[in-house]
């Protein structure tokens, strides 16, 4: 019988707006990216908060799976205006749909948790829950904008796929079924 690794899991909440990682351009100076102004202090505020989640835990070796929820401030142009300004409009969308591609958004928050040294690499990702929402417009949304995340490392049997499909037999024994192999 395979055993199990005890599982790990690690989880934070980090406030401001999420800001995407985007393309990079090239100038005299070498590499950068196109909105580093602000991509930068956001980065840097989700590695903090993943160090101090991860401040007494080794980081992940193994193959992980993530949760991660970004929360953002509907803008102004959604609502109503004069007294009836705290209504939405009737055609402001559900969910946060025309900006900040997701794909971009967990690019940056997981080269933060890199180096934040929440895992190894990036590639340790195996499997991505991501949502985005607007604040506390659904049950999973936080109540302002920012991110939540949960990183947790998939059980691995201590044995080899290969060792685990094939009963332990004696060597030079058949498997059931079959005739002897000479």
């Amino acid at each position: 019988m395979t055993q199990l690794s005890v599982t790990e899991r690690i989880a934070f909440i980090c406030h401001g707006t999420p800001i995407t990682q985007g393309s990079k351009t090239r100038n005299r100076y070498g590499m950068h990216d196109d909105n580093a102004k602000v991509l930068k202090p956001w980065r840097k505020k989700v590695r903090e908060h993943a160090e101090d989640a991860t401040r007494y835990v080794d980081p992940f070796t193994g193959p992980v799976q993530v949760w991660i929820r970004f929360t953002f401030d509907r803008p102004r142009s959604h609502y109503r205006t004069g007294r009836n300004a705290h209504l939405l409009r009737t055609g402001a969308p559900r969910f946060p749909t025309f900006k900040n591609d997701i794909d971009k958004l967990q690019r940056a928050a997981f080269d933060a948790m890199t180096d934040a040294k929440v895992w190894l690499d990036d590639g340790q990702v195996v499997d991505v829950r991501a949502h985005k929402f607007y604040a506390d417009e659904h049950e999973l949304a936080l109540p302002r904008a920012g991110v939540a995340v949960i990183v947790e490392a998939l059980p691995t049997p201590d044995t080899s796929p290969a060792e685990a499909a094939s009963p332990a037999r004696p060597a030079g024994e058949a498997p059931a079924g079959q005739g002897a192999v000479l």
